[in-house]
């Protein structure tokens, strides 16, 4: 009896595995680890902006910019202030921008009288925003070799963009101009109360009070949250400073407003940047004295916002 032939099994092959490396440099592990690596280097840093006087919401569009990331101090211009915060600004020419934190909230007692509800949108996000626009392209010395100008106004260029995407019937997001990390409409009816309040009699005999129906409409907050984890290199402005025939300095921050560092473009001249917007949809219902019908700009909601952004200085 002739023998058994035998047969080599035949191994299962393994589909080789390709690495994205650089996807994978973009992933939330990856970005942290780099941070604990240049740790031991760099000292981390916090700068932050908050407004003074509450902003009325008197048109359809508004669109907020955290000005901590967008117009950064250097140390320089600190060290001039009464409590010599240099600990706040940056030292060289580069930082590596870990988050930014801010805080919006908008208010609606000034509008309590009037009781059609408040229709609006909110969106907040990454804008891409190209560093030479139709706003820097004005002359051939309005430019610096940065293409940075100081007159150069993102809001304006993100508010034409948000505007060009959201005015039709049923937009949509376009992904390659926004990354939105919110996007709602909300419809703010309040609950009806009463309140009391205290006017002239027509006779002079003082005053009287009168009550009068109001509408209680909660103030809303958001807490938008940036993670950038990337490091920039920031580009002084160095043109149209208010003293003609003057430079600005990056460190004349508070001298003149127009002075500022601004964080560069990184790839294909464009820059991703961090945004908030509102879109207040019947804002011609409101803007009147509901009494007498004139025109009074303070019959708005309002806005009111602090803003911080923590760095790494490199």
């Amino acid at each position: 009896m002739p023998p058994k032939r035998q047969y080599k099994k035949k191994r299962a092959t393994t589909k080789k595995r390709t690495t994205y490396k650089k996807k994978n440099a973009y992933k939330p592990r990856v970005k942290r680890a780099t941070i604990r690596t240049i740790m031991p280097m760099a000292e981390g840093r916090k700068y932050s902006v908050q407004t003074t006087t509450p902003f009325a919401l008197a048109q359809e569009w508004l669109v907020n910019i955290p000005n901590s990331w967008q117009k950064m101090a250097r140390e320089q211009s600190l060290e001039d202030q009464p409590r010599a915060n240099t600990s706040n600004g940056f030292t060289g020419k580069t930082l590596f921008s870990r988050y930014l934190n801010q805080h919006i909230q908008i208010n609606f007692d000034n509008i309590s009288e009037i009781q059609t509800p408040v229709r609006m949108r909110v969106l907040y996000g990454w804008a891409k925003t190209p560093y030479t626009t139709q706003f820097q392209s004005v002359g051939a010395n309005a430019e610096n070799p940065q293409g940075v100008l100081p007159g150069y106004n993102p809001e304006s260029f993100i508010q034409e963009q948000l505007e060009d995407i959201w005015s039709g019937f049923l937009a949509t997001n376009d992904p390659k101009r926004f990354k939105l990390k919110y996007n709602k409409e909300l419809y703010i009816s309040g609950k009806q109360g009463s309140a009391v309040l205290f006017e002239e009699d027509p006779s002079g005999s003082g005053t009287v009070a009168v009550e009068s129906t109001c509408i209680n409409r909660r103030q809303l907050n958001f807490y938008p949250k940036w993670s950038p984890n990337k490091k920039y290199h920031m580009v002084p402005c160095t043109e149209a400073v208010s003293t003609p025939g003057e430079n600005a300095t990056p460190d004349g921050f508070f001298d003149d407003p127009q002075s500022f560092w601004s964080p560069s473009n990184t790839k294909n001249k464009d820059l991703w940047f961090p945004f908030f917007a509102v879109r207040f949809m019947n804002v011609t219902d409101y803007g009147r004295n509901p009494k007498t019908g004139e025109v009074d700009i303070s019959v708005y909601p309002h806005l009111v916002q602090k803003n911080t952004h923590y760095f790494l200085d490199i």
